[in-house]
């Protein structure tokens, strides 16, 4: 159902989104792994010795599939691995016909598991430190784009409520930019006064359960943020338990191999509980209803958002209008991964037409990116 102010733009941030505040993003994840002076000024965790050569064999994998070096298909290469190595492994009928090789899959399933471990931790490190914070002490430019980025969402909400601002952000990020640029002094001072809304009461603190309900006291006002992946904060408060908690300042002293409420490939567990389902449902009653989704560093390949968003465009009658913004996806590439992906969708599906897309081949974060993505919105509302 539309809200009395009849919002017409929902934001999706993808990886790109926060490329700019020094979050290591699409083929440049390679460098956490790889880039020891990376590791060692983020104080990452020393590696098994099998993780760097097993690495190096996906990536030569993805180069021959035209795949990118990314944290997703790192992972769901890994969990491929895992999945064979574990099937191999308690299936009697297999071993007794592939006796001959079974010593090998021992050691290289350690090794998978060991690599899974590695990157697992590798982005809770690197995505639970406040970037907003440790930038403006060393990188003024950085700092000042972080400023902008937190203004322009800002703008965006007051289009949608004129004097009271209310805009809806989904993410398959990990990071907690947004939070940290909204609840940073130095940056929120020069913005309007607009509350963001993550379902966590004082985010910040430690022990706090997500509460949906804080969207629903404030259903029209403010920015709403649904990270339908996650966060590296996020914990199941036990196993099967559908209650989240935060946990930042002690978050390696949690259990993530059980707890982590994380969407990484191979980790979808419990993912039919909220915050997860809620933030697919809400994405859902967003493009149901509203005229834009400004797409922000999103590469397209979430089976997930993709099938909601082709079969929600389906049940339209006026198809929503998607502005994308990436500097090497172009609307005829991003036509190509859309029908793609029909072919993986047993709802009916409809391909927005060419002059429903409008793709803004530059960097979010860099230069006049506001104006620009500004000047497109406006135009197209």
């Amino acid at each position: 159902m539309k809200s009395e102010l009849s919002p017409k733009i929902a934001v999706f941030l993808g990886a790109g989104a926060s490329a700019f505040a020094k979050y290591r993003t699409f083929a440049t994840f390679r460098d956490l792994i790889f880039d020891q002076s990376v590791r060692n000024q983020e104080e990452l965790p020393t590696l098994h010795d099998g993780t760097a050569p097993l690495i190096l064999e996906i990536e030569k994998s993805l180069q021959l599939r035209k795949k990118t070096y990314t944290h997703d298909n790192y992972m769901w290469t890994l969990s491929e691995y895992d999945k064979f190595c574990t099937t191999f492994g308690s299936e009697e009928s297999i071993q007794r016909r592939f006796k001959n090789i079974w010593e090998g899959f021992g050691p290289f399933s350690t090794t998978v598991k060991q690599a899974i471990n590695d990157i697992e931790t590798t982005t809770l490190f690197h995505y639970s430190v406040n970037r907003v914070a440790f930038e403006r002490s060393k990188n003024s430019d950085t700092f000042h784009f972080m400023k902008k980025s937190a203004e322009f969402y800002a703008r965006l909400s007051e289009i949608n409520a004129p004097n009271k601002g209310f805009l809806p952000i989904f993410t398959t990020n990990y990071d907690l930019l947004l939070e940290d640029n909204f609840s940073d002094s130095e940056v929120a001072s020069d913005i309007p006064d607009v509350e963001l809304i993550t379902g966590l009461p004082l985010s910040r603190a430690e022990g706090v359960r997500w509460d949906y309900s804080l969207y629903d006291r404030s259903a029209t006002v403010g920015i709403h943020l649904y990270r339908i992946h996650g966060c590296v904060c996020w914990f199941y408060h036990a196993p099967g338990n559908p209650h989240i908690y935060h946990h930042r300042r002690d978050l390696f002293q949690q259990d993530w191999d059980r707890r982590l409420c994380v969407m990484f490939p191979g980790r979808e567990i419990y993912r039919g509980n909220d915050p997860h389902a809620r933030g697919f449902r809400q994405f859902h009653r967003a493009l149901s209803s509203y005229k834009v989704i400004l797409f922000i560093g999103f590469s397209f390949r979430d089976d997930d958002v993709l099938q909601i968003l082709l079969s929600v465009n389906a049940q339209r009658k006026i198809p929503i209008k998607i502005v994308t913004v990436n500097p090497v996806l172009g609307q005829n590439e991003l036509m190509t991964i859309l029908e793609d992906a029909t072919s993986r969708i047993a709802l009916p599906v409809r391909i927005p037409a060419l002059d429903d897309i409008l793709s803004l081949n530059i960097w979010f974060g860099r230069g006049d990116f506001d104006r620009q993505i500004m000047d497109a919105i406006t135009a197209i509302i």
